[in-house]
C-alpha cells in the first residue's frame, strides 16, 4: 500500500510531496483503532516527539517496519524525481541510517524554504535579513 501511495503521488505531481509516520495519539479515534486492532500496545511512552524518525506502531516484522520508515524518509524526493523509484525500492531494504534522515530534512527544508516560499532566498535578501536582525538585537 505504501508503494501504491508513492506511485499515486508520482502520478499526481504535487507541488510538494510529504509523508509522515502515523502517530496513535491518546484519546483519538485513530489511536483507539490502533490499540483495538493490535497495531499499537497502548504504551504512549513509545511515541517520540517527532513522527519523522521512528514509528510507534507494531508491524508484522522488523524488516517491514524498517522498509516503511525508510520509504517515509525517501518519499518526497522520489515523487519529485520518479527516475529514483528503482533506487528507492532498493534503498528501503537497507538498515536505517542518518543519510536517509539528512535526505528527508534537506529535501523538506529546500522545498519549503526555497522552492515554495513566496520570499525567494537570494544573497541580497540574506544580507538584508541579517542587517535587520542586527538592528533588532541591538
Amino acid at each position: 500500500v505504501d508503494i501504491e501511495t508513492l506511485m499515486y503521488n508520482i502520478k499526481l505531481r504535487p507541488a510538494m510531496a510529504w509523508s509522515s509516520l502515523l502517530v496513535p495519539y491518546p484519546r483519538t479515534e485513530l489511536g483507539d483503532y490502533c490499540i483495538q486492532n493490535g497495531y499499537f500496545d497502548g504504551d504512549y511512552n513509545k511515541i517520540l516527539g517527532n513522527n519523522k524518525i521512528e514509528s510507534a506502531l507494531d508491524f508484522k516484522s522488523r524488516r517491514l517496519k524498517r522498509r516503511i520508515e525508510n520509504l517515509q524518509k525517501l518519499f518526497g524526493i522520489t515523487v519529485e524525481f520518479p527516475a529514483l523509484l528503482p533506487v528507492t525500492k532498493l534503498l528501503i531494504r537497507l538498515p536505517q541510517n542518518r543519510l536517509f534522515m539528512y535526505i528527508l530534512m534537506g529535501w523538506y527544508g529546500y522545498t519549503l524554504k526555497i522552492r515554495m516560499s513566496p520570499a525567494k532566498v537570494t544573497p541580497r535578501r540574506l544580507l538584508n535579513w541579517a542587517l535587520v536582525l542586527r538592528k533588532v538585537v541591538k
